[in-house]
């Protein structure tokens, strides 16, 4: 363990006896991690911690069943000092304790801290070292709507939960009570709800005609990370549509692998009345461009990869988007509900300005053409014409002629 002893201050400076820190970290991997203090220590005298009958601010803090070692590191808030400091009743002297404490599987061990300034503060921690076999979770949460029951860190394993109207990705996320545990989450199920449901015989027929668009073109995203306060945060992000109803599974392993188990959610998410489409949280009667209508949940599906319509459904494209004069757009061959793209090379641009350019000079140049010859031809026949019409006079044959 470490600790620091401030020095004291003039009588002034006077304030009530706290700790400013409080850390245990525990070593896995030969690297030492951060390990969540149970409340989280806020630093002075936090309220979520106090007791009032037995006058001591309680921690807990819960090793990992890989973790062996750890230690723990405190400061007295100046002026204060450290007064008097135990582990399971045994007064500890700093030169005789080290920095690493070793704990057992399922061992638990218990520090008294005593901060002193005028009156006396007592701090209690409790140190715990995981058996591996839990499958529960510290916190279980729906992001994104309600949850019916929210006892589902300990209690039941299936859960209803509402989805809120807005949003198009049904988020669950869970901390756990153990590093080592393993969760994955699973789509179990999903189908059309609402007052025009496709019929049995139609998802016989053509199931992929009543996969939604946004389902459809983006999958389920499992993310987890570690966080200094909470510990390990796993999330489970689901594309759900509108008028739609998804079971969700989160399957627990244990750490030592011996124990698992499911919780399951069903999630259920209303949408628009018949005859409006829902388009970015409203409901309308038309759906804007790159957009049809799914009439069976009543929603304006998103066309796929620039397809700009798309009148049968996201999986089949009756028109790409325009060419741009850096990007073209033609149907792909591999998949024919999306168009690919063909990038125009980097002089592409000039290129085509120039190829405008030439053409539009060509053109004038033809047009020119046209009209001289025009000319030049009328020109020439109003000559001959006139050439025709006029006929000298033979003056010395009207004389004989008399």
């Amino acid at each position: 363990m470490r600790w620091w002893v401030p020095a004291l201050v003039a009588a002034s400076d006077v304030q009530t006896a706290q700790l400013s820190r409080l850390e245990v970290l525990g070593k896995r991997d030969g690297d030492w991690k951060w390990v969540v203090l149970s409340p989280p220590f806020q630093g002075g005298l936090d309220q979520d911690a106090y007791r009032e009958r037995t006058n001591v601010f309680f921690y807990e803090a819960l090793l990992d069943f890989d973790v062996e070692e750890f230690c723990v590191t405190i400061e007295a808030r100046v002026p204060a000092i450290i007064s008097h400091l135990e582990q399971d009743g045994e007064s500890i002297k700093p030169v005789e304790f080290l920095d690493s404490v070793r704990l057992g599987v399922g061992e638990q061990t218990v520090f008294q801290i005593d901060v002193y300034d005028l009156d006396t503060t007592r701090y209690q921690l409790k140190v715990m070292r995981s058996d591996g076999r839990s499958v529960g979770l510290r916190e279980f949460e729906f992001l994104t709507g309600s949850l019916v029951d929210r006892n589902a860190t300990d209690g039941s394993s299936t859960y209803d939960a509402e989805q809120a109207f807005p949003e198009d990705w049904a988020e669950i996320e869970w901390v756990k009570k153990d590093r080592g545990q393993k969760v994955t989450c699973e789509l179990v199920d999903v189908k059309t709800v609402g007052p025009t449901p496709p019929t049995d015989l139609e998802l016989k027929n053509k199931p992929e005609w009543f996969v939604p668009a946004l389902e459809g073109m983006n999958k389920m995203i499992v993310s987890e990370g570690h966080h200094k306060a909470r510990g390990v945060v796993g999330k489970c992000s689901v594309p759900l549509d509108t008028w739609r109803e998804a079971l969700v599974g989160l399957h627990i392993q244990s750490a030592d692998s011996r124990n698992r188990r499911v919780i399951l959610v069903n999630i259920t998410r209303g949408g628009c009345r018949p005859l409006r489409f829902y388009y970015h949280g409203k409901c309308q009667r038309r759906c804007p461009t790159f957009f049809f209508e799914q009439d069976y949940n009543w929603r304006c599906g998103e066309c796929a990869n620039h397809c700009a319509e798309c009148p049968q459904g996201w999986k089949s494209c009756a028109k790409c988007r325009d060419n741009t004069t850096e990007v073209m757009y033609t149907p792909s061959p591999e998949d024919p509900g999306t168009c690919v793209t063909h990038r125009i090379p980097q002089h592409g641009v000039g290129y085509s300005l120039v190829w405008y350019f030439c053409f539009t000079v060509a053109v004038c140049g033809l047009v020119y053409c046209g009209v001289c010859t025009i000319f030049s031809v009328a020109k020439f026949w109003t000559r001959k014409r006139r050439t025709v019409d006029w006929q000298p006079v033979d003056s010395g044959s009207d004389e004989s002629s008399e």
